[in-house]
């Protein structure tokens, strides 16, 4: 393959590139030759050498410089592969990524790769910062975001942040709110927060700042009533930030956000974006039995091309509980199939939703004693549950349980001790 990425016929260079991303990791010894290839002549093995470096990941830092030099490309798609590749590498490439702030042919796409960076981003935070000044407002909006998916290790933005924030002239104040947030400023922001949300002339920036105050205190009953109608006005918004901020916000507020199930439903049947529409199902499965009105747009998730889409529309209907009792027999089919996880969150679904189905223990306990692997700490806890639930049907399960005495979770080790108590008993 390293001999082929020099061949005289363009199509030859193009498919080595693409076998050595095919490899990942294991191609790192190619990364030479890869970066050599984004300068290569033909746009096809440009694009496919720049998604290899990305398919490789952190270590492909060599290629980082010629990388961002490829967010110029003549050709979107290679550029887009740079960009992508680049944020796979991570910490890695923002040295050179907050250089490239500096040039103006690189800095809108070099704010985006930062952003997507997220944490690892620390290092480039003063220079987002001296970014809030720039003529473009367009550039200045992205440093915002770039700093909130930074999140706390960009407390050094906060000063700057306020300022914007507390000038009515500024035209970022909404972002700033935004990054504050996600920084994580409660104490200084929320203050501000509870005037803003009665300010006369902006909508976005009173439902922003609703978001802001619940999303900071969720528990608080004044924030959330005050919150509800500017969340739901953002599910409509043409920003998919917003909607998406806005979807999370109302998942997260649990059954209190059941008065914003008919806008949800409505976005979930339109919704482009198959990942908002997965944070749609899941923000339905918070709110749990309350969300029953939406069962007919859940129903047909379950057949979405997407897997993750279909596990989480098991995982809602499981939470909406007895009223979707219309899915049992999609999900039945579910635990005959050859997908890894389909079969596990089916069968916990199926114990929520119709526990009595007969049958359903015998083909539900060996799947979720899979379940008890998983590596999220909260979907073991969802396994015990149901194992528990089903009481002396699940003592099958019972060794897979009692090695949960040794999790490195203490939640899970509580959930496993009260399991094994009563399935025994």
């Amino acid at each position: 393959l390293f001999r082929s990425l020099s061949s005289k016929v363009a199509g030859v260079r193009a498919n080595a590139a693409d076998a050595l991303g095919h490899l990942g990791p294991l191609s790192a010894a190619a990364v030479p030759q890869l970066g050599k290839a984004l300068t290569d002549p033909d746009a096809n093995v440009r694009r496919e050498a720049a998604q290899a470096l990305g398919e490789i990941g952190p270590a492909a830092k060599a290629a980082v410089p010629t990388l961002v030099s490829a967010l110029q490309d003549e050709q979107g798609a290679v550029t887009v592969h740079a960009a992508e590749a680049l944020g796979r590498i991570g910490p890695d490439a923002v040295p050179e990524l907050t250089k490239a702030i500096g040039d103006p042919a690189h800095r809108a796409l070099a704010i985006l790769v930062l952003a997507d960076i997220g944490p690892g981003a620390k290092a480039a935070v003063p220079a987002l910062v001296g970014l809030l000044k720039d003529k473009d407002v367009e550039i200045r909006r992205e440093a915002l975001i770039a700093l909130a998916q930074i999140g706390p290790g960009a407390t050094q933005a906060v000063p700057q942040l306020l300022t914007e924030l507390n000038d009515e002239k500024s035209e970022i104040r909404s972002g700033a709110i935004y990054a504050l947030v996600k920084i994580g400023a409660d104490e200084k922001v929320i203050p501000i927060l509870t005037k803003t949300v009665a300010d006369k002339t902006d909508q976005h920036l009173r439902d922003v700042s609703a978001w802001g105050l619940v999303t900071l205190r969720p528990t608080n009953p004044d924030y959330v009533r005050l919150a509800l109608p500017h969340l739901i006005n953002g599910l409509s918004s043409e920003m998919e930030l917003v909607r998406s901020e806005a979807i999370a916000a109302l998942g997260r507020l649990g059954k209190s956000s059941k008065v914003a199930v008919p806008e949800l439903t409505k976005l979930l049947e339109k919704e482009p974006n198959p990942a908002v529409r997965n944070d749609i199902l899941a923000a339905l499965g918070e709110i749990g039995p309350g969300s029953e009105a939406a069962l007919p747009a859940v129903l047909k998730s379950l057949a979405d091309p997407a897997p993750i889409i279909r596990y989480t529309a098991c995982y809602t209907l499981g939470k909406i509980g007895p009223a979707a009792k219309d899915a049992v027999p999609v999900l039945l089919n579910n635990l005959k199939s050859k997908d890894e996880f389909l079969p596990i969150i089916s069968a916990w679904s199926l114990v929520n939703i119709a526990p009595q189905q007969e049958g359903l223990a015998a083909s539900a306990v060996p799947l979720l004693a899979k379940g008890l692997q998983l590596p999220d700490p909260q979907a073991r806890i969802e396994a015990i549950t149901a194992l528990q639930s089903l009481g002396g049907q699940s003592k099958p399960a019972l060794p897979a349980l009692e090695k949960l005495a040794k999790d490195p979770d203490e939640a899970v080790r509580k959930a496993a001790a009260a399991a094994v108590k009563k399935i025994k008993a």
